[in-house]
């Protein structure tokens, strides 16, 4: 059962041009903390976020592998102050089943852009990932999916592709050409190739930590000349 868990928000440089939020822990069994930094080397820690950046922290679990509404189950958290991060506290065990960690961030205005960060991660204690649901939102402005993770695919071999798409939830639709990115933890980019219904196709080339990433930009139909960009990222780990 998960007692205690810590979403950490973590900042990186993306190519495009500005940071973007992903959620990394330091473990994945027991007693864990997960980091918020704001840094430009995924997924190591650089600078602290400050707290009042965050708007919305949640977790939610899927005991025994069993889907469940994350909207209807999901805890908020508080995060505290750490030495170069923002933490929060877990305790993850085999019986949890996924772990679903999920933050957003206050919009900021910069120049003639509103942006808007959103970050979950999935975090599973065990070499085999479990037979759970996987694509349940965990209720973000932009959220990324992946697909075919559930049911008889829980888990990813050595040269097995990952198809994700984004949703946007104000209008609660697929984004089917909006750019993907793959990065993996000491490799950096992957490259990947469009999926035929939308979203893209990645392959995993071997164990590791892996964050994709999308930019939804926009214009602002309330204001002239001003655009909207939403930032999204998923981490998780094939072992």
């Amino acid at each position: 059962m998960v007692k205690r868990i810590a979403v950490a928000i973590a900042l990186t440089l993306a190519p495009a041009a500005f940071a973007q939020t992903y959620i990394v822990p330091d473990g994945d069994c027991g007693a864990i903390t997960l980091h918020a930094t704001r840094g430009t080397d995924f997924p190591n820690l650089g600078e602290t976020i400050s707290a009042d950046r965050v708007k919305d922290a949640y977790w939610s679990n899927s005991p025994s592998g069993k889907h469940r509404d994350l909207l209807r189950d999901r805890v908020a958290v508080k995060p505290g102050a750490g030495p170069r991060s923002l933490d929060f506290n877990a305790n993850v065990g085999p019986d949890d089943g996924v772990v679903i960690a999920a933050v957003e961030l206050t919009p900021a205005v910069s120049g003639n852009e509103t942006r808007t960060e959103h970050a979950k991660a999935f975090i599973f204690c065990g070499a085999i990932a479990p037979i759970a649901e996987w694509q349940r939102s965990a209720g973000l402005g932009l959220e990324i999916y992946p697909q075919g993770w559930n049911g008889s695919r829980p888990r990813l071999k050595p040269g097995d592709a990952m198809w994700f798409i984004a949703v946007d939830k104000a209008t609660n639709k697929l984004i089917p050409d909006v750019p993907m990115e793959l990065y993996r933890a000491g490799a950096g980019r992957i490259g990947g190739v469009p999926a035929q219904y939308g979203g893209m196709n990645f392959p995993y080339p071997e164990p590791g930590r892996y964050m994709v990433t999308t930019t939804y930009r926009r214009p602002d139909p309330g204001q002239p000349e001003h655009w909207l960009v939403d930032t999204s990222t998923l981490t998780f780990e094939i072992k």
